[in-house]
């Protein structure tokens, strides 16, 4: 849980439709006490069930960002090996070891 003060403050929100309950006495303080830390192990859950959805989301997404950049920081080596030609493709003319250059 990174944030347990949001996690108080959802409890607090999910709470306060009882205070004017309390307020009046028709409420008990320990009914409302048991309800608050009800509240607060709910929106504890809450909160670690939405950081982990969030969390993984972000993991695949990153995951994805990393191999695309791999994959454009390869593609201009692959080309430089190849001499310019597709890999597995046989090399250009001006790559070859004595070819004269192009004009």
């Amino acid at each position: 849980m990174k944030r347990p003060d949001l996690v108080v403050a959802a409890a607090v929100v999910v709470c306060l439709p009882m205070a004017p309950g309390i307020v009046h006495g028709s409420i008990d303080t320990t009914t409302a006490l048991v309800r608050f830390l009800l509240a607060l192990v709910v929106c504890s859950v809450g909160s670690w069930l939405l950081t982990s959805i969030l969390t993984s989301y972000s993991n695949q997404a990153r995951r994805a960002e990393i191999l695309r950049q791999l994959a454009q920081t390869r593609s201009p080596a692959a080309d430089a090996a190849t001499g310019g030609a597709p890999a597995g493709g046989p090399p250009t003319p001006a790559a070859q070891p004595g070819s004269p250059a192009p004009s």
